[in-house]
């Protein structure tokens, strides 16, 4: 009886723990978006220093949820998304638009592809 107990237990931290990884993944995808879509505009229309200050944001926000995508991400997969985001900062500290929107365009394209990988279903899990 000890043993069932311990198997289901560990079953429900797993679970847990996917569930929370899932939740943490998809709020910050969201609004890693939403900052890159923004600094996608601010380039569009050429206004470098706003651009410049919101991607120093993104960054932050990157170093700071990073560490938590490592445990549940493939570490190529994160090193794609550090690569593109170089780019991406790059390209505006030269006021490259085109390199700078194809940056964001692949960082974006990263970030979704991410995502949709990382879905809970039953395919994933077998």
């Amino acid at each position: 009886m000890r043993t069932i107990a311990v198997i289901m237990t560990a079953t429900a931290l797993v679970l847990g723990l996917a569930i929370w990884g899932h939740v943490q993944l998809d709020s910050a995808v969201e609004l890693l978006a939403g900052q890159l879509s923004s600094v996608r505009e601010l380039i569009r229309s050429e206004q470098w220093g706003q651009a410049r200050v919101t991607i120093e944001l993104v960054e932050e926000r990157w170093h700071e949820i990073r560490p938590v995508w490592s445990v549940f991400i493939n570490d190529h997969h994160l090193q794609q998304l550090d690569i593109a985001l170089s780019s991406v900062t790059h390209g505006i500290e030269e006021q490259s638009r085109i390199d700078a929107l194809v940056s964001i365009s692949e960082l974006l394209l990263n970030l979704s592809y991410l995502e949709e990988m990382e879905q809970l279903s039953l395919t994933n899990i077998f």
